[in-house]
Order: C-alpha cells, then sequence, then structure tokens
C-alpha cells in the first residue's frame, strides 16, 4: 500500500522552492512524477516531530528538504514502516491540555531537582577527576593572562613575608594536599582583592594589604580563598 503526500522541495542550494508531489513504493520515497528527482529508502529520511497542525519537516540524505502540511499522510506514511506508534501516541497526549498540564510541571520539577542536585554533584566529581598537571597548567595560564593586566608588587620584603607567613599557617592548618604559591601583584593603586586559581595559584593584591589594619584581617581573606580552591 502507497501513500501520496503534497509538499514543498527545497534543495538545499537556492532559495526557490518547489512543489512536489511524493509516494511510498516498496520501503522507497519517490517523487510521484518522475522517481529519478527523489527515490530515496525511508529507512534514511529523518522527519521531524508533530506538533498539532504545524507543517512537518522530511529530511534527505542529500540535505534536502520537504515541507508537507499534509501530517496526516504523514503519520499514515510512518504507520506502514512502524515509525508512526510513538510519534501519535505523543501527539495524542499533547491534544489534551490536562495532560500537557501534567506533563509541563512533571519536566519542570525534574529539570529543577536535577540541576538543583544532580549538577552540583557531577561538577564535584568532574573537578576531582582533573588530573593535578592538567589543573596547574590550567592556573598558570590564567596567571599569565592576568599578567598582562596587572602590575609588579611594590610591597616591601616584610610585607610580603608577613602575609607569607599568614598564608604558610592556614595551608598547614587545613593539611591542603598539593602545591600552593602566593603570587604579589598591584592593581592600579584602586583595588584592594585576592582571588584564587586552579592549581593552588592565590594572588593578593598590594592594595589589600596596605588596606588591612591587622594580621587576622589578611587571615581571613586567605582562608576565604583557600576555600574557593
Amino acid at each position: 500500500m502507497s501513500v501520496t503526500i503534497q509538499g514543498t522541495l527545497f534543495d538545499g542550494n537556492t532559495l526557490t522552492p518547489s512543489p512536489i508531489a511524493l509516494r511510498s513504493v516498496n520501503g522507497r520515497l519517490e517523487s510521484a512524477d518522475d522517481p529519478r528527482t527523489i527515490a530515496v529508502p525511508l529507512v534514511d529520511v529523518r522527519v521531524s516531530d508533530r506538533l498539532g497542525d504545524v507543517p512537518r519537516f522530511l529530511y534527505l540524505p542529500d540535505n534536502r528538504t520537504i515541507e508537507t502540511a499534509d501530517n496526516a499522510a504523514v503519520d499514515h506514511l510512518l504507520d506502514l514502516h512502524q515509525r508512526g506508534k510513538l510519534v501519535r501516541l505523543v501527539h495524542g497526549l499533547e491534544s489534551h491540555a490536562r495532560i500537557a498540564a501534567v506533563a509541563t510541571v512533571l519536566v519542570v520539577t525534574l529539570t529543577f531537582a536535577s540541576l538543583w542536585w544532580g549538577l552540583p554533584v557531577l561538577a564535584r566529581r568532574a573537578a576531582m577527576a582533573v588530573p593535578a598537571g592538567i589543573e596547574y597548567q590550567a592556573g598558570r595560564a590564567s596567571m599569565a593572562s592576568f599578567n598582562q593586566m596587572l602590575r609588579p608588587t611594590s610591597l616591601s620584603r616584610y610585607d610580603r613575608n608577613r602575609v607569607q607567613a599568614q598564608f604558610d599557617r592556614l595551608m598547614k592548618a587545613g593539611a591542603i594536599p598539593g602545591k600552593s604559591e602566593l603570587e604579589f601583584r598591584s592593581m592600579g593603586g584602586t583595588f584592594p582583592n585576592a582571588f584564587a586559581l586552579p592549581g593552588g595559584i592565590f594572588v593578593i593584591s598590594d592594595e589589600l594589604v596596605q588596606l588591612a589594619g591587622e594580621d587576622d584581617e589578611l587571615t581571613a581573606v586567605l582562608a576565604h580563598e583557600i576555600g574557593h580552591w
């Protein structure tokens, strides 16, 4: 049994559409007027899902596309070749407002649950799976980029040693594995800041060191950045 479908052919090379009639013959989709125009196995034809009465698209393996509003004929074609049962089921469910509303609520709930609980778990596993060498290289590459915008530190050796001592104390207290580096940079005199990079690289600005009144304030900032790492 064959099915005839009326549609519009887009050849993928020009913007000019052309009307076309199709039919299914022995597991093949052919042009009804001239089989030489289109003759492809149905298994190689990809059909867009049905959404109400919106026109469907038949994607041919040679990048040509056929648009048709004859949804019933397309469904019949898929039924003949055992590909339309799921399509008709989905379309039937979509046609019932209550079922569609319940399905929408379920999809939103599942999506939210996946993002809220599932994404952090996956992110944590992915982060822990990154080799230490790769992480350090990423941090060094990031530091090289920041060096193009930051200036060398102007802090005295005394101030740098004072901050380094607080940093070393925190690292020992936390028993954090792996290497760590504390970098001092100037941010133009107006940006008291600190940040952490992959691979245990920590950057603190001269302006932040000068702004801090006591070592405990610096220690709190450094502990915050270690927490990020």
